[in-house]
């Protein structure tokens, strides 16, 4: 699956909603889109699926793939909770299938193998409205792929849900990768990126910041953080200067909520224990008595924050 210079804008938008997007997901693979709320992640799996046209650029699948015919082949998996409350998850499962013209016995048979997947079968006679919202999740992703799918597009799967409920998503999702299906899967959590994708590319304003796999991109854009408070903050700006030295040391900022705080920013390099230690011996040699606040190991949120500048969580209107 590919995407050439992909554009699409809502109307009155100020902005395209999807800007300039070339994408290539390999058969067989886990690609993650990881942006914040509002980054075009909904949209651009709109566009995949046949729900919205773009505006210009293009959408391709493999020879394999029945271009006249897509929705057959993608299963859809959206953030908001799809099925019906008022029937059981058998039900739920029976109604789908027949969106897809398959036949009773075939619904009967996919559906009674992913109610085991998701850990559903003792509920399969159960009305929807008495699960917890990740049994529902749960549900929701079974819904998407009883028409075994080539193609998987999932939108946030894990959104509120307990710790149980999305440890059993990632493994239905692992096990649908050994079967070399293709997923898509947008998120703004961290762990799950990084547990799930094999190439990762990280969105904001519907363009393409960053691509690679998320271990290459911890290793060579992210960063050791370190909060230090001074005991006096006239000496801020001082122990800014002196830090310019230090090995490894890529910037130097005031602390956001403390007047005696900054913040220094690591290439990770180097352990940020060593960075540590760079510090404090620089700090001795200038008889500056500093407090360690925290430290954080380069990660995946190191490298949004450094792209984007912003948090993960500050846009709360979704595209």
């Amino acid at each position: 699956m590919r995407t050439d210079s992909l554009v699409f804008s809502y109307s009155r938008a100020k902005r395209p909603a999807v800007d300039n997007l070339t994408l290539h997901i390999p058969r067989g693979s886990i690609y993650g889109l990881l942006g914040p709320n509002g980054a075009g992640k909904t949209t651009i799996l709109a566009l995949l699926c046949g729900l919205l046209k773009p505006d210009s650029g293009n959408i391709d699948f493999s020879d394999s793939i029945d271009k006249k015919n897509i929705r057959k082949h993608i299963g859809f998996i959206p953030q908001e909770i799809a099925i019906h409350k008022k029937l059981t998850a058998m039900e739920n499962l029976h109604f789908f299938g027949s969106l897809y013209n398959m036949n009773k016995n075939a619904i009967e048979k996919s559906a009674e193998h992913l109610l085991e997947i998701v850990r559903l079968t003792d509920k399969k006679n159960d009305l929807v409205k008495t699960f917890s919202a990740g049994m529902m999740r749960r549900l929701n992703l079974a819904a998407g792929l009883l028409h075994n799918p080539d193609i998987i597009l999932l939108d946030e799967p894990t959104v509120g849900i307990d710790p149980q409920s999305r440890n059993c998503i990632y493994e239905a999702i692992e096990q649908l990768k050994k079967q070399k299906v293709t997923i898509l899967y947008t998120t703004h959590y961290m762990d799950e990126a990084y547990r799930l994708c094999d190439t990762l590319a990280i969105i904001d304003h519907g363009q393409k910041l960053l691509e690679s796999s998320p271990g290459e991109i911890v290793g060579k854009y992210g960063m050791h953080i370190l909060q230090i408070e001074l005991p006096d903050g006239d000496q801020v700006e001082f122990f800014k200067t002196f830090l310019a030295s230090v090995p490894s040391v890529y910037a130097v900022s005031p602390a956001v909520d403390n007047e005696k705080g900054i913040t220094v920013y690591f290439e990770n390099s180097r352990p940020a224990l060593e960075c540590i230690q760079d510090i404090s011996k620089k700090a001795d040699e200038n008889s500056i008595v500093i407090k360690i606040c925290s430290v954080r190991e380069a990660d995946l949120e190191s490298v949004f924050l450094d792209i984007t500048g912003r948090t993960i969580r500050d846009n709360l209107s979704g595209i």
